[in-house]
Parts: structure tokens; sequence; C-alpha cells
């Protein structure tokens, strides 16, 4: 992560200084999507990592059986920021599609 600078520690700090974004963050998470998983006919990769002690591999898996054109990459240590790790892994699948 050191690679990362000060992105972390920066973000954190933003969202105790001013938590309405927090705040309407975690109200996305848990409003209805108005769609279903199943509804979803684009390309979809969910990359997550195994070792992630937030979200279990269960949950990735799940949500790439549901969605028709999904498929699922796992990093076997990688933990919870998989969004700063594998950036170029993930910006690059984006260039292909």
């Amino acid at each position: 992560m050191k690679e990362q600078g000060r992105w972390l520690p920066t973000t954190l700090g933003e969202g105790a200084a001013n938590s309405r974004g927090v705040v309407d963050e975690y109200r996305a998470f848990v409003a209805p999507w108005g769609f279903g998983p199943e509804d979803l006919s684009v390309p979809v990769r969910i990359y997550q990592g195994a070792a992630d002690p937030l979200v279990p591999e269960s949950w990735g898996r799940l949500l790439a059986d549901r969605i028709p054109t999904a498929s699922l990459t796992l990093f076997p240590t990688e933990g919870h920021f998989i969004a700063l790790t594998r950036r170029r892994d993930v910006l690059e699948w984006l260039l292909e599609i």
C-alpha cells in the first residue's frame, strides 16, 4: 500500500471533517438497486481479494453467479483494498471492452 501514497489518510480525513458524503455512501450501499443482477447484459468483471476480512469471497462468487455476463477474478493473497492494489488490472480490462 505504500505506493498508493496518501490516498487513504486523505480520504479518511475528509470523511471525518465532513461526514455527509460518508453517510450518503452507506445509504447507497443498502438502498434498493432498482434492478436485479440477473438483468445485467453488459460485460461485468468482479475483482476480489480472497483474503479480505470485510467482504467474504463467497459474496463475490454469489454475485458473479447471479450476473449472466460476469466473470470473477480472485486474488488469493489480496485484502480489502483491491481497487487500489489491482487498479492496473481493472483499468486494462476496461480498455479491452
